[in-house]
């Protein structure tokens, strides 16, 4: 009778978390069937819009009928979080220091300032994505804000792949890509030497217009990693390439403290070597922008 019991109790056991795992699963499902879906919305009345054109998604503009991208919405929430098709800033830092410790002190700033004519009530709710968002929409279930750093095993890697995204066998050409609008209105490269567009790896869109620009800034800082001086010297960005990378939070900054740092102990920097440093600043690693998200009531889509 005692064995009957425990087993009876190891079954249930197994029903009850199944159950759990079962309705997990359905809410994020639920969650995530809306995620890339296209909205229509004039952030300077706070209301839906049907006069949008392809030219309200260049770089840098801020005003009219806007083309926004759903993420993220609970089933039975009663907002929706939508995340803007193109950037308002082109090319910013994300820290007035070296160290992501400010929270993002000038992008925010900045941000601040390119919602200033919005809607009250659309200015209120505007900010930047997190990284852990990010991780959620491409369903990164091991990726954490808090632990994983540039070099940890769960950094992010690429949104497009294999199972997210049509390659073609025969030319690499790669469309269809499930998270395509994440990365949308982009440049993958942007140098002297070349400037390819986003769409050359999933993308949905071409960027138009303003300054180049290879990505945006999310909130998150980078985690720390054990015994490194420059633990908090990055933080997360959207890449046109179609993934989420570390990139300085200063780039300039940065590296003229590696500079000086070289000088004060009497070392000597090749002409090499300053290309290489004066490279990593290079608008191919720096040009990232801003890409704002905002929260509006379910009711208004309606």
């Amino acid at each position: 009778m005692k064995k009957v019991l425990i087993i009876i109790l190891v079954l249930l056991n197994i029903v009850a978390w199944g159950y759990i795992g079962y309705v997990e699963f359905g809410k994020e499902w639920l969650e995530q069937r809306h995620n890339g879906t296209i909205v229509y919305f004039n952030p300077e009345t706070g209301l839906i819009c049907d006069d949008y054109i392809e030219e309200n998604s260049t770089t840098e503009n801020k005003s009219g009928c806007l083309k926004w991208y759903m993420f993220n919405n609970q089933e039975d929430a009663t907002t929706v979080n939508l995340l803007l098709a193109h950037n308002t800033t082109a090319q910013i830092n994300w820290s007035s220091t070296i160290s992501n410790n400010t929270n993002g002190d000038v992008v925010n700033a900045r941000l601040k300032e390119d919602v200033v004519n919005w809607h009250p009530n659309v200015r209120a709710t505007a900010r930047l994505i997190r990284a852990d968002e990010v991780a959620r929409i491409a369903r990164h279930r091991t990726f954490n804000v808090k632990t994983t750093h540039i070099n940890h095993e769960d950094y992010m890697g690429e949104f497009w792949n294999e199972k997210s995204c049509t390659i073609e066998d025969t030319t690499g050409v790669i469309s269809n890509c499930k998270y395509g609008w994440l990365y949308d209105r982009l440049y993958s490269i942007v140098d002297e030497f070349e400037d390819a567009s986003c769409t050359l790896v999933g993308c949905l869109n071409d960027p138009i217009g303003g300054m180049p620009t290879i990505g945006y800034w999310t909130s998150s800082p980078t985690a720390s990693r054990d015994n490194r001086e420059d633990n908090d010297v990055f933080a997360w960005y959207i890449w046109g390439s179609g993934a989420m990378s570390p990139a300085f939070v200063n780039c300039n900054a940065v590296i003229n403290k590696i500079i000086d740092a070289r000088l004060e102990n009497g070392e000597e920097i090749s002409d090499k070597e300053q290309e290489l440093y004066d490279r990593t600043c290079s608008p191919n690693n720096t040009a990232i922008g801003i890409r704002p998200v905002i929260t509006i009531s379910k009711s208004i889509l309606r």
